[in-house]
């Protein structure tokens, strides 16, 4: 499969108010995308999420995905 094939850009622009829940979610999709070969990336990331990542030091995990 090419990487046109498998890349998955999901668009965070209509996510509402998010917590560590949410930011484990995602952290978890990031996770399944490099066990199966994917690459993910998040589009339109919302500030709370980002200062929540940053908090946590994974909002470069976010922001590059996999």
């Amino acid at each position: 499969m090419g990487a046109a094939q498998s890349a998955l850009v999901i668009d965070c622009a209509a996510l509402g108010p998010t917590d560590s829940a949410g930011l484990a979610v995602l952290l978890d999709w990031l996770a399944e995308a490099r066990r199966a070969g994917r690459h993910l990336r998040f589009e339109h990331l919302p500030e709370d999420l980002l200062r929540l990542a940053r908090i946590s030091a994974v909002d470069g995990l976010l922001q590059q995905g996999v």
